[in-house]
């Protein structure tokens, strides 16, 4: 034995074997013993079937050593620990009787006996309900038939109308020019229309006066008119002689018309 020269933490161990022992390339050296009381000895786990055997002067790994003093410091070690879970496992284990306890009572003979109950009541009503309750499931299937074909309707509607679209995407984008062309046009025709109807408002906030005094004359006019119309109605034998008798003179007989 001697402490390595690269690693002074490790030690390496040279052995030789009888030539008849299958030692492989993968095989691993362990220090062991039959008991905590008993000696350790150098032991070798065997390696795997398709492993070669390892040569004369061969290094093999090996796994750390852990004596019977390094365990008892690892248990001193998980001492504390393993007693804040002991206090957690009595706490869950309270916590587990207060909870079967509230079970136990809620699963009291009263209880078991109204959920008995509920449960025959529940029954009874599947019980006269079952074949309305069939019919309805049914009818639902049925309904279910018929929607398939809707959905494909709608499936096919709706991809008619995205073609619709892309045609008339397409045709818009095709006569874009035309359509702009039209547009410009239409605007002018809006600008000349406002231009004449300006240009009339102007005339006509110029000619107020005038075409009141005009209106007043057609007013008048049509007045005489209608007055000249009925007189015509009434009395035609003025077109012929006067409609007004003449003037009386003192002393003097009038002649007939």
């Amino acid at each position: 034995m001697r402490y390595d020269q690269h690693d002074t933490t490790r030690m390496e161990i040279v052995f030789r074997v009888k030539p008849d022992i299958p030692v492989k390339t993968d095989s691993v050296v362990v220090i062991s013993s039959n008991s905590p009381l008993s000696d350790n000895f150098l032991g070798i786990v065997p390696g795997s079937k398709v492993a070669q055997r390892a040569p004369s002067g061969s290094t093999l790994k090996s796994n750390e050593y852990v004596g019977f003093g390094d365990l008892e410091a690892e248990l001193a070690d998980l001492a504390p620990q393993a007693r804040v879970l002991l206090d957690n496992l009595n706490q869950r284990i309270v916590e587990l009787q207060t909870t079967v306890a509230r079970v136990n009572d809620v699963l009291n003979d009263k209880n078991r006996a109204n959920l008995s109950a509920s449960l025959g009541t529940v029954r009874g009503v599947l019980d006269e309900n079952r074949q309305p309750l069939h019919s309805t499931i049914t009818h639902f299937d049925d309904a279910s038939a018929r929607i398939a074909p809707l959905l494909d309707d709608l499936k096919k509607t709706n991809a008619d109308a995205q073609k619709t679209i892309n045609t008339l995407e397409g045709t818009i984008a095709e006569n874009r020019s035309d359509l702009r062309e039209s547009i410009v046009e239409l605007r002018h025709v809006l600008e000349t229309a406002n231009n004449v109807t300006d240009q009339l408002d102007r005339t006509l906030n110029a000619n107020g006066e005038n075409i009141d005094d005009i209106l007043s004359n057609f007013r008048q006019a049509s007045q005489n008119l209608r007055q000249f119309t009925e007189t015509l109605k009434q009395r035609p034998y003025t077109l012929l002689r006067s409609s007004l008798p003449p003037a009386h003179e003192p002393g003097k007989v009038s002649k007939p018309d």
